[in-house]
């Protein structure tokens, strides 16, 4: 984590004496946790350093590190701009899969994401590849293929999961969403066999007026073992989020419900 790190601040310093457009940032999660079958502690969630750098009208890149993990480096991406409807992106960046997952963890709700994204996908749903993105009659898409092995790990096995993501947005009071992923894996990480393949099919819509916003997250994954001997696994969840600002831009309240069934059968 310390080379990272070094690395980290050697790219800063550079930049800074050359770069015409860059920006440095950082934010900390404190949280305090209490229950039944645990003690009363306070935590420090995510600590983490963003560098931004736009190199001219086409060239940009991104690196963030999170101090408090190990290995630290979460995003290192390379964007190329062609226009608004095409723009090219490289490196290690969050798989388009998900609106929460999308979301940056400064600007998320709550300070925990819906457990799907951890359970179905790589840790904290980032990893290695290429990704196109634009906008055409107002519909953004997002098509990527990932190594499929989650953050600052190679591909093992000659397989890539393959995503595909389309957004749309109405009036600015409505946002909706779909995506596919679709990858064919010889490692089990939440079900008992190996090789298969896995199907999802994800939506979300979020509803924003004013003060108020209601959002909900669905998604369907299909575990299909190349045996077929061995019976298919189909994972569901949902979630439904609201909240409310009791002071406009200053206090607001949150509430969440969500289920997930890593088995339906």
């Amino acid at each position: 984590m310390r080379k990272i790190i070094i690395l980290f601040c050697g790219f800063w310093i550079v930049s800074f004496c050359f770069a015409d457009s860059k920006e440095f940032s950082g934010f900390v999660h404190f949280r305090f946790s209490s229950g039944e079958n645990e003690n009363d502690s306070f935590l420090i969630k995510r600590a983490r350093l963003k560098y931004l750098r736009k190199i001219d009208e086409k060239f940009s890149y991104k690196l963030q590190i999170d101090v408090l993990k190990e290995p630290a480096l979460l995003d290192a991406v390379l964007e190329y701009k062609y226009s608004n409807l095409f723009k090219l992106i490289i490196g290690q960046f969050k798989i388009p899969i998900s609106a929460e997952a999308l979301t940056p963890a400064i600007k998320q709700d709550l300070i925990e994401k819906y457990l799907f994204i951890t359970q179905i996908f790589p840790s904290c749903c980032r990893d290695i590849g290429v990704m196109a993105k634009g906008v055409f009659k107002k519909i953004r898409y997002l098509a990527g293929v990932f190594n499929g092995n989650g953050m600052n790990k190679p591909n093992n096995d000659d397989r890539y999961l393959y995503v595909l993501r389309f957004e749309r947005e109405f009036f600015s009071l409505l946002k909706t969403g779909i995506s596919f992923a679709y990858s064919h894996e010889i490692f089990g990480k939440t079900v008992n066999f190996a090789p298969y393949k896995k199907r999802v099919l994800q939506g979300d819509f979020e509803f924003k007026r004013k003060n108020v916003f209601l959002k909900f997250e669905g998604i369907i994954c299909c575990y299909l073992p190349d045996d077929p001997k061995i019976t298919s696994i189909e994972a569901q969840s949902f979630g439904i989020t609201g909240g409310l600002f009791l002071i406009p831009q200053k206090l607001q309240i949150v509430t969440r419900f969500e289920k997930y069934d890593p088995n339906k059968s």
